[in-house]
């Protein structure tokens, strides 16, 4: 399951990276969120000489060869200020990758991972029974071909707004790849989270994309997996695409035969 997003994450933090190396070959450029700027410009001799003061030297000590020694010391510390103030805004938007997905309003696949990997955790230790409901975008790649990224991303922003509307703020919902979604349902009977599906799959079906007074159908395929104590978050990702994979692949047979 090629993650798309997670791609686009990788690239833009090896974009970073490479700006990062620039900014150590141009000692008058740091790293801004989103753009080059020039450092803070040189502090002014009467800057320096009123640094000197607040530091306790007295005005007559001040001499050139102080004033020198003064202006380097300042400078070297503005130039680590400045480099600082870059690494903090790299660490910010790097963290901001991992919890979210920069596309959706749904968690990175790494969040996704992590809460699946606590879940596991919690049914161990609990005994509880809970759920991951996998659902794939069957007619994206069409949509795409025909309309576009724009209309792509549209598209899956308005199915990700059906379903978290109906899924309660506790269950957690985060992207697998740039097609395929999983719903985390923590403490339900598997009845309950069948019947979730029925609704979530009925609203979609009854809800097709609009854009420019035309509709467009939205075709997914669901499966859900019980979430036990032994079991893995790569390993319940990849049986739970596995399995909706199988069993469209066995309906495509059947409606051949």
């Amino acid at each position: 399951m090629s993650d798309i997003r997670v791609l686009s994450d990788n690239y833009r933090v090896q974009e970073l990276d490479a700006n990062n190396q620039t900014n150590r070959r141009n000692k008058n450029q740091h790293y801004s969120s989103g753009s080059h700027q020039k450092n803070h410009p040189a502090r002014t001799t009467d800057q320096i000489k009123d640094t000197a003061i607040v530091m306790g030297i007295p005005m007559e000590s001040i001499t050139p060869e102080v004033l020198e020694a003064m202006t380097l010391i300042l400078t070297e510390m503005d130039s680590i200020r400045w480099k600082l103030e870059a690494s903090i805004r790299r660490e910010e938007i790097l963290a901001s990758l991992l919890k979210e997905n920069p596309m959706f309003s749904v968690c990175s696949y790494h969040a996704f991972q992590i809460h699946l990997a606590d879940t596991i955790k919690y049914a161990t230790a609990a005994e509880e029974s809970s759920f991951l409901l996998f659902f794939k975008v069957l007619n994206c790649e069409d949509y795409w071909l025909q309309h576009g990224y724009d209309f792509e991303i549209n598209f899956l922003k308005n199915i990700i707004e059906i379903i978290k509307k109906n899924i309660g703020n506790l269950n957690i919902m985060g992207s697998i790849s740039n097609t395929e979604f999983g719903i985390i349902f923590n403490l339900y009977r598997e009845s309950d989270v069948v019947e979730k599906m029925k609704i979530i799959r009925e609203l979609l079906a009854n809800n097709p994309f609009v854009l420019n007074d035309k509709s467009f159908q939205i075709n997914t395929k669901w499966s859900l997996l019980e979430i036990t104590a032994s079991s893995n978050s790569l390993d319940v990702l990849r049986e739970a695409s596995d399995n909706a994979r199988v069993e469209l692949s066995n309906h495509f047979d059947n409606s051949i035969l």
